[in-house]
């Protein structure tokens, strides 16, 4: 698998560990965590804005005339998720173009990224949409799944709202982004090399959660990790910003009428592994 595959699975691994939450402070953080996770566990709908910054910088073989300090991406995600059945309606700003999605059991639908108009992902795509972990990713599942590092958290208080912070480096948070990764991808579509040249050298992870609701409210990450293979390395640097709000309040997600009949199925379609 080439390295600009495997830059673009960390960062989407990284953009649906965003999905999490956590907590800290021996058995208060405990108890914070068993409250959040029973309440989002009936959690069935809520918008999310996320802001992500990157920048991709070419290792020992040099940037072969790409900019010195790194290639900067920056994108917009402005979503409403349903959470079951699983569907999603989201804008996506990344480089200068603007995409809308839509996801339902009708299928993956997005505007035309060559022309005008509407297409339809390959059943392909489809199908290993739906073969991720999508429960690992609901707010409930990943407070479930974090609880393993709420020593790692520190709990401030904050105008009616827990703050949790998590900052690691080296084996801990090594740990935590290969469970993640195991979590989420289906068994056996994660490579052996993708964890043998994965390094992740530091992480800094700052939640909000409402004192009242429970739910979560923001999520800030930034992330330093390099990707090695066959002698050859990327680094990259990310930072994602996410507000989330509107819980239970999304309208059951459809796909619109006109778009189900001039929408044309793609014969082709890179997949996501």
């Amino acid at each position: 698998m080439a390295k600009r595959t495997y830059v673009a699975m960390v960062s989407l691994f990284l953009i649906l560990l965003l999905s999490a939450c956590g907590s800290a402070e021996g058995s208060k953080i405990e108890k914070i965590m068993s409250e959040a996770s029973e309440v989002n566990k009936d959690l069935q709908s809520y918008a999310v804005k996320t802001e992500t910054e990157q920048v991709i910088k070419m290792g020992k073989q040099g940037n072969n005339g790409l900019p010195e300090g790194g290639i900067p991406i920056q994108s917009t995600i402005d979503a409403v998720h349903q959470v079951e059945p699983m569907a999603f309606h989201q804008t996506i700003e990344s480089m200068g173009q603007t995409t809308e999605q839509y996801y339902t059991d009708k299928g993956l639908y997005m505007t035309n990224p060559a022309g005008d108009g509407w297409v339809k992902a390959p059943e392909k795509v489809l199908e290993q949409l739906q073969a991720l972990n999508v429960n690992s990713q609901t707010p409930a599942e990943q407070m479930e799944f974090l609880e393993e590092y709420t020593e790692d958290f520190q709990l401030t208080s904050e105008e009616g709202h827990y703050i949790l912070t998590f900052q690691s480096e080296g084996e801990n948070v090594q740990k935590l982004m290969e469970d993640s990764l195991k979590e989420t991808l289906p068994s056996g579509q994660l490579p052996e090399k993708l964890l043998e040249g994965l390094t992740v050298n530091d992480l800094e992870y700052t939640m909000k959660i409402d004192q009242d609701t429970y739910y979560p409210e923001m999520f800030h990450l930034d992330m330093n990790l390099e990707i090695e293979e066959d002698g050859e390395q990327v680094e990259l640097k990310q930072s994602i910003y996410s507000e989330f709000s509107r819980f239970n309040e999304i309208e059951e997600i459809v796909v619109p009428q006109n778009i189900l009949n001039q929408a044309e199925e793609m014969e082709d379609m890179p997949g996501l592994f």
